[in-house]
């Protein structure tokens, strides 16, 4: 039996099974480069139009206070 195998998952440390175990590397997909890896997390707009509809009301709000 390996170090691997003794450890048992508790409540204080749930991952005790497998935090020691080696990184997987996939054999069928290569790594993702660098330069792309930025446009993966980038910020999307998960509802779009929504930002020009927020500023518009923004601006007519501005508006009717300034009157």
């Amino acid at each position: 039996m390996n170090d691997n195998e003794s450890k048992q998952p508790t409540p204080d440390n749930p991952y005790a099974d497998i935090i020691d175990l080696p990184h997987h590397r996939s054999t069928h997909h290569p790594p993702l480069p660098m330069s792309s890896r930025a446009a993966q997390f980038g910020a999307f707009a998960a509802l779009s139009g929504y930002g020009e509809l927020t500023e518009e009301t923004a601006k007519q709000v501005t508006a009717e206070n300034d009157k």
